[in-house]
């Protein structure tokens, strides 16, 4: 993994364009274009974290569960998980070149299952060949509103880079020490679906129609339908 020039506080790293042909060619299996391309920034944005991890002897790094739980939310959810130790991290990736907002889906804050200790701010420049990792904050802070605001239009939670923490050296102190109380909102469960709900849900959202599936629902109905694997 190769570092390239940047601020000492951030994490500036490069992919390679044969990685990226590798990881372009592996999106190619989802259904729709915004899907496909969602999935190739995720897939940038793991491998070199991944990667990255992998190169350290101080921080123990596992994938919190199988390679088709990680995947196959992609063609609806932006964001990506991993365990750092015992601490759950979300890889939040844009390829915006304004940087002054993290925008998390509401799903990595508001599902029980799915809710992390930590999010990243990530930026990727395929056409330049990096991906930078600029900024932090925690669970807590998202669910913070004089900290954070909560979009209802794209249900997602945003923060002003100016709240998020921009020392990426300090994370790596930060998610090994932290307690759970200073880090973690309480958060409530979602309902459990029935399995006819869930069918009645899965056909009106599998339409051609449905073009923002994430959207079309009450939060807590489609939060509860997509925190199963078999109904993803």
């Amino acid at each position: 993994m190769t570092y390239v020039e940047a601020d000492p506080k951030e994490w500036l790293l490069e992919v390679t364009p044969e990685i990226q042909s590798q990881l372009w060619e592996r999106s190619q299996p989802y259904a729709t274009p915004s899907g496909r391309w969602c999935a190739y920034i995720n897939q940038i944005c793991l491998d070199t974290f991944w990667n990255w991890v992998l190169s350290l002897n101080t921080v123990q790094g596992s994938i919190p569960n199988n390679s088709s739980d990680i995947t196959d939310f992609w063609e609806f959810v932006n964001g990506t998980a991993i365990l750092l130790n015992e601490t759950r991290v979300v890889l939040i990736p844009s390829e915006a070149i304004d940087d002054s907002e993290l925008e998390v889906p509401q799903e990595w804050v508001d599902i029980p299952s799915w809710e992390a200790d930590f999010y990243l701010a990530v930026q990727v420049k395929p056409d330049e060949g990096s991906v930078r990792f600029w900024g932090y904050t925690t669970h807590k802070e998202l669910k913070n509103e004089t900290l954070a605001r909560y979009d209802c239009v794209d249900r997602t939670y945003c923060m002003d880079a100016r709240h998020l923490t921009k020392d990426l050296n300090a994370f790596l102190m930060a998610y090994q020490f932290c307690q759970t109380e200073d880090i973690k909102a309480v958060i409530d469960d979602l309902p459990e679906l029935s399995t006819t709900e869930a069918e009645n849900m899965l056909q009106q959202l599998g339409s051609p129609k449905a073009i923002f599936p994430r959207l079309k629902v009450p939060f807590i109905k489609w939060g509860a339908l997509i925190e199963k694997q078999e109904w993803r």
